[in-house]
């Protein structure tokens, strides 16, 4: 009678036992699970980043041979409109270097941030930012 308790406390021992193992791989593929998918939205978004990027900068180089040839009627010469074009660009790069943080960094650490610490499977629906 004693062996059958015995016998009885080891079989639920091993239960317990198998049970947590199980619980502890679920929540293995679980973490697994969000890393990619968290993974997965950064690179997305990186990629996107890159590529709106090199798009940008390639219709700047076509609007500024635009705008440059455009100053050349208006003004005559081609260096003035080069030099009209190289000032615009300077302003820019200085508007750019003071408004970088504003524009540039407090974004990305937002949306970053919102994917880090976003709830597992909950997706983004509004890209507003």
């Amino acid at each position: 009678m004693e062996n059958d308790a015995n016998q009885e406390r080891d079989d639920v021992y091993k239960s317990l036992v198998n049970n947590v193992k199980d619980y502890a791989d679920l929540q293995l593929q679980l973490l697994k699970l969000n890393i990619v998918e968290k993974t997965s939205q950064i690179l997305s978004l990186l990629i996107v980043i890159i590529a709106g990027t090199i798009l940008l900068m390639a219709a700047f180089v076509y609007f500024s041979m635009m705008f440059v040839l455009w100053m050349k009627t208006l003004t005559g010469s081609l260096t003035y409109g080069f030099l009209i074009i190289a000032a615009f660009f300077l302003l820019l790069f200085i508007l750019f270097v003071l408004l970088r943080k504003k524009m540039i960094i407090n974004p990305i650490i937002k949306k970053m941030s919102s994917i880090l610490f976003s709830e597992p499977g909950e997706t983004e629906v509004n890209d507003e930012e």
